[in-house]
């Protein structure tokens, strides 16, 4: 076999790198298929015929210069800099290569998987906040052939979430009691909004690749949509972390949407879903974190009509400037809460097992971190959970997907049943919801006096009694 012209003066010149950056050039080499997804991947500028990837600094190299269509040029040895190509730095190779490890590594473990499908596709339907590290990574395997079905699937079940909560919603009188004959709606009603989570999650896993080929107005349509509201909305903390994280996966794709909406949140699930998912997008993306920070600062102008979203930004952006500041502060103050949160639980546990905590300080800063996820707490109607929201942000931005789940001897240790009461206290709370924002509907909608009011004719008897009978 004979080398072309290009890969016989590129090995020539392998010399002028040291070892280590050697061994990248030569995985490069040999490994095409990895080349190739690179440079797809690296967005190259349109005519730009060669490229430099760096292998340490990205002005003074060394480089790789190969092709637009994969054909190693020659080296660069540290020093030698480059005019007029686009550079891949060594941050992005090294990101983009893991990703496809990652994506081999699932493949491989997909291929042979051993038929276990079912039980796993019931855990996700099922198992509610209760989802195990193992669970998640066996379905997440199927993630890079099902991605498109993952996000149907997502799409449908927000469906039939709001149809199971509709349905119960019309079987809750005034006392709030509900028949014993719903308890199986109300139970998958339950499960159900946390798999929007998981279906969220594992959707965006691999951020916008696996939609690249849809026709343009499907990409449109996704790129204009809420795509963290259907776990958001469900009010429960854990499942919102799910969602935060999905849409800021796919946040480059999803920035213009959420950059329109977070000025335009009118109750605590907008501000949740839109402000929390702009911030996390500038926390997650170092080249949007500026915009974001601008869009988000206090001082920025308000819309008409949006005062409340002041005190927000004032929490995001001190958010971002502890960030700057020390980027570990945040995730050792959300640990410590986390750490406390895991001493709660572990009194379940018992007292041999090594989740029966006593001190926070014994607490892996790993599992008390993802403890997080697993708190049912309502941030609607307890917002006093928003702070700890807000400080999660950034963690939740950098976080990897199986981070956000539990060992399967964790949950094990610390699982409690479903609880029926507290399920239907969230549905009263809904009921409350719903009736309020008809109220304020209805008012702003009436053109003349309120029904209960005196009739402005002067009859001294109230409007509904009056005039407004005829």
């Amino acid at each position: 076999m004979t080398l072309s012209g290009h890969a016989h003066h590129f090995l020539s010149r392998l010399d002028r790198l040291s070892v280590p950056h050697l061994d990248v050039a030569l995985s490069l080499y040999r490994d095409d298929p990895l080349l190739r997804h690179i440079l797809n991947t690296a967005r190259v500028p349109e005519g730009m015929e060669r490229v430099a990837i760096s292998l340490a600094d990205p002005e003074k190299g060394p480089f790789l210069i190969v092709t637009r269509g994969g054909k190693f040029v020659t080296c660069l040895g540290a020093g030698m800099g480059v005019r007029n190509l686009h550079v891949i730095p060594r941050e992005r190779l090294d990101a983009i290569t893991e990703n496809v490890i990652t994506w081999r590594e699932r493949t491989d473990r997909f291929l042979n998987s051993t038929g276990n499908a079912t039980e796993l596709m019931r855990a996700l339907y099922e198992r509610g906040q209760w989802l195990t590290r193992e669970q998640f990574e066996g379905i997440a395997v199927w993630q890079p052939f099902l991605a498109l079905e993952l996000l149907k699937w997502m799409i449908e079940e927000a469906k039939a979430v709001d149809h199971m909560r509709e349905l119960l919603l019309r079987e809750v009188p005034k006392n709030g009691k509900l028949h014993r004959r719903w308890d199986e709606t109300l139970h998958g009603l339950w499960c159900r909004m946390w798999t929007l989570g998981h279906l969220s999650l594992l959707a965006a896993m691999d951020g916008k690749a696996p939609y690249q080929e849809l026709p343009e107005p499907a990409r449109k349509a996704m790129s204009e949509c809420a795509y963290a509201r259907p776990a958001v909305s469900q009010g429960l903390v854990g499942n919102a972390f799910r969602g935060l994280w999905g849409a800021a996966r796919l946040g480059e794709e999803l920035f213009p949407h959420y950059k329109k909406a977070h000025e335009e949140a009118d109750n605590v699930i907008e501000v949740a879903d839109s402000m929390f998912t702009f911030a996390t997008i500038g926390f997650r993306y170092p080249a949007l974190r500026a915009e974001v920070r601008e869009a988000l600062s206090p001082s920025a102008p308000l819309p008409e009509g949006k005062s409340h979203l002041a005190s927000v930004r004032r929490a995001l952006t001190n958010i971002f400037l502890s960030d700057d500041a020390d980027p570990m502060d945040l995730p050792d103050r959300l640990a410590k809460v986390g750490a406390d949160l895991a001493v709660t639980v572990g009194k379940r546990a018992p007292s041999s097992s090594p989740y029966h905590f006593t001190d926070a300080a014994d607490v892996p800063r790993d599992l008390a971190r993802a403890a997080l996820l697993l708190v049912d707490g309502c941030y609607i109607s307890e917002q006093e959970l928003l702070p700890v929201m807000v400080m999660a942000l950034p963690w939740l931005a950098r976080a990897k997907p199986e981070e956000l789940y539990l060992p399967a001897d964790y949950i094990a240790a610390i699982r409690v049943p479903y609880d029926r009461d507290y399920a239907l206290t969230l549905l009263r709370q809904d009921r409350r919801r719903l009736k309020d924002f008809r109220t304020a509907e209805a008012k702003e909608q009436q053109t003349g006096p309120a029904r209960s009011a005196p009739c402005p004719c002067g009859s001294g008897k109230k409007y509904k009694r009056c005039c407004g009978d005829r």
